[in-house]
């Protein structure tokens, strides 16, 4: 019934029907059966409240509920992670993702969901070990390898970093900011052993292409690209022209590019501290 006035944009109405349902099972003696059953009905309730913004929280409620009712029904948890996520309380909605995929550990795209929510939160270790199981089901995803190589640039890890945004690139040529992010690591890191600026300057001259250097971030590491091959003055006219695309409210960004500016103006190279 709940579905078919749903179905006919009578929410409220089903919503209401189905807490009325629940607080009749909730007064008598619940057996394993009561249990299931009851837990069906929050987790409809919740879904029905959890179309209306305004009824967020008692959809949270009744998922919360359910789950407890049902602990190991993935469809209940994922319903009252995505109810968490968009409420904004994120560390909630990775728990009940996380428990999810203890549940059903073969969901690969349960996995992805994963990953980035921890990601966001910046549980790099966590996210990174979620995208590996992907990896290891999928190892010609390139999506996964960009998401991979993210993380691994947040560890540290630069070398294998470098390894799977490459790869990515094999699957998916046209992933630009897999470029980007591989061509800033080969052109402005301090290990020699590891900066190609060479070959950082090959890819910062295809995305420049493509975008009509209209494109900021591509400009900006277009320039330390040339500036790690001595092309100073080309460095300069490139962030000076990625500077004028950057909205002036973005006072950050265009002061961090006016630093690199001036190393240039040294005729010296900009080099990532970070790494």
């Amino acid at each position: 019934m709940a579905s078919l006035m749903a179905d006919h944009d009578e929410v409220a109405l089903g919503a209401s029907y189905l807490k009325h349902c629940a607080s009749l099972l909730e007064a008598g003696t619940l057996d394993a059966d009561d249990r299931r059953n009851l837990g069906d009905i929050y987790y409809v309730a919740g879904l029905l409240n959890g179309l209306k913004p305004e009824h967020r929280n008692e959809a949270i409620s009744q998922l919360a509920r359910a789950r407890d009712l049902i602990p190991d029904d993935v469809r209940i948890r994922l319903e009252l992670g995505r109810q968490y996520f968009l409420s904004g309380k994120l560390r909630n909605a990775e728990q009940e993702m996380s428990r999810a995929a203890e549940i059903n550990p073969r969901d690969l795209a349960l996995l992805m969901d994963l990953g980035l929510m921890r990601f966001r939160l910046g549980d790099f270790q966590k996210s990174h070990d979620a995208y590996s199981k992907v990896v290891g089901a999928t190892p010609r995803n390139g999506l996964v390898r960009y998401h991979l190589a993210n993380n691994e640039v947040r560890l540290g890890r630069l070398p294998d970093a470098i390894e799977n945004y490459r790869k990515a690139l094999v699957r998916i040529p046209d992933l630009s900011q897999a470029a980007n992010n591989l061509a800033w690591i080969l052109a402005s890191h301090p290990d020699g052993e590891l900066r190609s600026p060479e070959e950082a300057l090959e890819i910062t001259i295809r995305l420049c292409q493509q975008t009509r250097e209209k494109s900021p971030l591509y400009l900006d590491t277009h320039s330390i690209a040339l500036a790690n091959l001595g092309r100073f003055q080309d460095a300069i006219v490139a962030a000076n022209k990625a500077i004028t695309l950057i909205p002036p409210r973005n006072k950050p960004a265009i002061e961090a590019i006016r630093q690199r500016i001036s190393l240039y103006q040294m005729d010296k190279p900009y080099r990532e501290a970070g790494w």
